[in-house]
Parts: structure tokens; C-alpha cells; sequence
């Protein structure tokens, strides 16, 4: 398989179905990617964003609430965007588990991210990476923003989210680059999470790294969500 250097041609998964339990009760009934900053929806200024990065198609892995978004953002035409949508179903799947059902949608190389983060940096820098397995985005964060989960070593990044290193300085900035072929062991599998797939990888010194320079941003707290309200874009 050659590797798709034209970051247009490759797609992105957007996770947008959790139950964002830490800001509730503003998502009890509206979808995290769906609440307002400074009068739009979030959603918007994400989709745009990743347009102004070059890319052009768009998974979005819906669950909670996720007709919500799938009404407003629609085909993606009015953000630059084609955007399809992967469904949960009745039972949320976990971030493994929604990645692993819409599979069929992205082909053999494409982007994770997730649907409540604003990832401002160069990902050029993934795309020229190693093609075979991942490439993981990471900041030089030392606990700053949250708590750091990396250790890089030359390369090589060794990632945990619930155990993370006491030594780690870098964090998982929110983005990375696969290969499809790293969900095969998983098809069999329902629900999970995706930071599974990323610790099994890093053991085996199969996900890479590339530096970002600029802070990430989030809505996953109340903190984050009034500095994405300060940003201009």
C-alpha cells in the first residue's frame, strides 16, 4: 500500500458520542459538540478549523444526542466539508468501539480526533510519518493544561491514560494518524476504548510522535470551555 501524502485525500474520524458527564447538566440535553460559543455551535468552529488544515472529509461517530448534530452540520457543504456519520446505536461503544464500526467509511489511513477539542497546529507533520501503524500528536504540557501521559523516547511514545508515567512531560494533544490494519485484532470486539488500542501500540513501540507547538483547547470541563469562549478565531 503506497502511503497518501495529499492530506485532502485522507480522512477524519470525529468521536462525538459520549455523554460528557463532567459539564452536565449542559448536555443532558444537548450534545457536547453542540453547545454555544459565543453563538454558534462548537461544531462549527472544529469543522472550520480542520478545513483551514487541508482536510476535506469528514466521519462523525455519533451517540448521545448525536441527531442533533447530524441536523445542523448536515452533508458538511457549508463548512468546505463532505461529512458522513457512523452511529452507536442503542449502546454507547466507547471511543474503540465507534472507530471500529466505521471502519468501512475510512479507508486505509485516517485522522482520529475528538469532538470537543481545537487542535490549532501543523498536521502535516503526521502525514509524513511512518505509514504502517500510528502517529500520535503530543504537546510538551508538564501538567499544565491536565496531566501529562507521555514519555517520548527518540520517536517513540509510551502513552498511558489511566497510569500514566510520574516522569511523563507530554501529553496526548488530541489527534492522531492510523493505519486501519491496527483495528483488525479489535472487529470482534463491541465496545472499548480507543486508548487501549494507543497502549498496546506504544508497548510495542509501534506509535510515533509528532510535536505540536501550540497549546490544544477543549470543552470537556467548565474551565476549558470558557477559554475556547476567549479564543478568537
Amino acid at each position: 500500500m503506497s502511503a497518501i501524502t495529499n492530506i485532502s485525500e485522507i480522512p477524519v474520524a470525529i468521536l462525538a458520542g459520549g455523554l460528557a458527564k463532567r459539564i452536565r447538566p449542559l448536555t443532558e440535553t444537548v450534545p457536547k459538540s453542540m453547545l454555544e460559543i459565543n453563538g454558534r455551535p462548537f461544531i462549527d468552529f472544529q469543522l472550520e478549523l480542520l478545513h483551514r488544515k487541508g482536510l476535506r472529509k469528514a466521519v462523525i461517530c455519533l451517540g448521545h444526542l448525536g441527531n442533533k448534530i447530524e441536523e445542523h452540520v448536515g452533508n458538511g457543504e457549508k463548512f468546505g466539508m463532505n461529512v458522513t456519520y457512523s452511529q452507536d446505536g442503542e449502546k454507547l461503544l466507547g471511543t474503540g468501539g465507534a472507530i471500529v464500526k466505521a471502519l468501512d467509511q475510512l479507508g486505509d489511513r485516517f485522522f482520529i480526533t475528538y469532538g470537543d477539542n481545537l487542535l490549532d497546529d501543523d498536521y502535516q507533520l503526521m502525514v509524513q510519518s511512518d505509514p504502517e501503524f500510528a502517529t500520535m500528536m503530543i504537546y510538551r504540557n508538564d501538567n499544565k493544561f491536565d496531566q501529562s501521559n507521555v514519555v517520548l523516547d527518540g520517536n517513540n511514545v509510551f502513552y498511558s491514560k489511566l497510569s500514566p508515567e510520574k516522569h511523563a512531560c507530554y501529553i496526548d494533544y488530541g489527534i492522531a494518524l492510523v493505519n486501519s490494519k491496527i483495528f483488525n485484532e479489535y472487529k470482534s470486539r463491541r465496545q472499548f476504548d480507543l486508548a487501549e488500542v494507543y497502549e498496546k501500540l506504544s508497548r510495542e513501540k509501534k506509535l510515533k510522535a509528532a510535536i505540536a507547538s501550540k497549546r490544544f483547547y477543549e470543552i470537556g470541563s467548565f474551565l476549558g470551555l470558557e477559554e475556547v469562549k476567549g479564543i478568537k478565531f
